[in-house]
């Protein structure tokens, strides 16, 4: 699942989303625009706060495939 979905799907804004991940609005909408890659660490996060619906494989499969 991609990020933008998961964070539609739960009905939150993206200024929600990047506190809940301790990011910044601007870098989360990049993010989800696909304009950065996330680090591995912030991968890992993703895939916490998504509760698994968003992966880290699919976010980094250069790293994690």
């Amino acid at each position: 699942m991609e990020i933008k979905q998961f964070r539609e799907s739960t009905g939150k804004t993206q200024a929600q989303s990047a506190e809940e991940l301790g990011i910044t609005v601007v870098y989360f909408s990049d993010l989800e625009r696909g304009v950065f890659k996330p680090s591995p660490v912030l991968s890992i996060k993703i895939e916490e706060w998504s509760k698994g619906k968003v992966n880290r494989t699919e976010l980094r499969p250069d790293l994690w495939g």
